[in-house]
């Protein structure tokens, strides 16, 4: 941020999704950060986790602790994750979802359909329940 200008916003964070690679855990981990639009980094997200429904079989888990907006696209790419562990029959759920992106998905209504949690942990704990 500019010290001449203190009201300048700061420019978003670009969108970018991690697996968390890990053999022991018992779920997927997805870490999500940035600007959730529909940028090309969304999109390539979405099909990266749709192969990851079809190989697999373990729970996955959205943190979203790290994201700072979430626009329509955004949570409509969430819908469409939703939809892929649906139909395949798995678990998925969301971990650390900021005010910003809540409000959101309540806004669409996936507030009510999503499973969410305060932290990983607690999401780990209800996910391979």
């Amino acid at each position: 941020m500019n010290d001449e200008y203190p009201n300048e916003r700061k420019p978003w964070t670009k969108f970018a999704a991690e697996r968390v690679e890990s053999d022991v855990s018992p779920a997927v981990i997805w870490n999500l950060t940035g600007l959730f639009n529909d940028c090309k980094e969304s999109y390539n997200f979405l099909e990266l986790f749709r192969e990851e429904v079809k190989s697999g079989d373990r729970p996955i888990i959205i943190d979203l602790g790290e994201v700072k907006h979430v626009t329509s696209c955004g949570a409509g790419i969430l819908g469409a994750c939703f939809c892929s562990v649906t139909n395949a029959e798995r678990k998925m759920c969301l971990a650390c979802v900021p005010e910003r992106a809540l409000a959101m998905l309540k806004v669409i209504g996936l507030a009510k359909v999503l499973d969410m949690y305060p932290t990983r942990e607690e999401a780990l704990h209800n996910v391979t329940a």
